[in-house]
């Protein structure tokens, strides 16, 4: 998991097309991985398939740290006036 304050889209299609319409990369995000480091997978299946038992535990905990990441990355949002 990894946070960001700004950047490029690096290679998310989805995240391109927010830049390009916010005409910005000020924009700040929270990145959860694909699949177990070193392994090669077929992501698209991989995030298009339903958890399994095993993993779960792993997903709701990821879930959790992302939420967490959020409001803080809301807290430390500048106040505009």
């Amino acid at each position: 998991m990894k946070t960001r304050l700004r950047g490029g889209a690096g290679g998310h299609r989805g995240v391109a097309s927010i830049l390009e319409a916010f005409q910005t990369d000020d924009i700040r995000r929270v990145k959860i991985g694909v699949g177990k480091a070193g392994e090669e997978l077929d992501r698209v299946s991989y995030v298009l398939t339903a958890f399994d038992a095993e993993c779960r535990s792993a997903i709701d905990l990821s879930i959790l740290t992302a939420e967490a990441r959020v409001v803080e990355l809301l807290e430390r949002q500048p106040k505009r006036e």
